[in-house]
């Protein structure tokens, strides 16, 4: 065993439990607690990711971005949401969207411009989500699948291992582990459904949001890297920084959403 990797897994564990608990209390509540959850949960990844990508010097609107992102979380905080995709989070995205492509084309600062997309469409998606019919048991059914796939994958790896799945990207992460974080995405979403007696979302777009959370690990894990950064923070002892334990979520949050506004369950 590697040392210190006992100590190292049993903070990961506590942190999560502590965390997750915390999550899924408010998930329960619903309502403006959910909402100034996820409102928080944008402004802290902004703040990360506009701490990482200013090392190359692009960080220059993060003011003007924070203030931005802080007011759309306000609003899904203190405007009542009385459809699933009110027209004032239509706004905010749009003017987000819009301010990022400005900012894009004006000055060149493509990677904090991209932050505050990165920031608010999930902390939306999330909302929108909750909002929804048979909302609560949508949004636990997308954390048993991001928070399977991490735990199939972190367990399947170090126990299998095997030919690397992007080594110039990820080192660590392997084809073992990404299938193992599949069948577990897989098995917790047949075991939810079970238990909430109901079959909201089929297994095959399960274990493609399973995917997409991996998918959302590695680019995460990239722009580490092309930054040269080890963790977006240390704000969550022994997984780094709010980024670092969302990463997956992010992705797979914005495409659940994507497919429910489209497809309504």
């Amino acid at each position: 065993m590697i040392p210190g990797a006992g100590s190292e897994l049993r903070l990961r564990i506590i942190s999560a439990v502590v965390l997750g608990s915390v999550v899924l209390v408010v998930t329960w509540y619903g309502g403006w607690p959910f909402r100034l959850l996820a409102g928080i949960a944008g402004v802290c990844i902004f703040i990360e990711w506009k701490s990482i990508t200013s090392k190359s010097g692009a960080g220059r609107i993060g003011v003007a971005g924070l203030i931005i992102v802080a007011s759309a979380a306000g609003a899904a905080v203190l405007v009542p949401i009385l459809t699933p995709l009110p027209v004032v989070t239509i706004a905010t995205i749009g003017a987000t969207i819009g301010l990022a492509l400005w900012e894009w084309f004006k000055n060149q600062r493509v990677w904090v411009s991209t932050g505050l997309v990165y920031a608010l469409l999930p902390a939306f998606s999330l909302i929108f989500l909750r909002e929804s019919q048979n909302g609560l048991v949508l949004v636990l059914l997308l954390f048993v699948i991001v928070w399977s796939t991490d735990i199939g994958a972190y367990f399947a790896g170090r126990a299998i291992g095997g030919p690397k799945l992007m080594p110039s990207v990820s080192p660590k992460k392997t084809w073992s582990g990404f299938f193992g974080g599949l069948m577990a995405a897989v098995i917790g979403t047949i075991l939810l459904s079970r238990f909430a007696d109901t079959q909201l979302v089929p297994v095959f777009l399960a274990g493609a949001l399973s995917i997409l959370s991996q998918i959302g690990d590695l680019f995460e894990s990239w722009v580490k890297r092309y930054f040269k950064v080890k963790d977006s923070g240390n704000i969550i002892p022994g997984h780094g920084g709010i980024m670092d334990r969302v990463d997956g979520l992010i992705v797979a949050a914005v495409a659940f959403a994507v497919i429910l506004a489209v497809q309504p369950v």
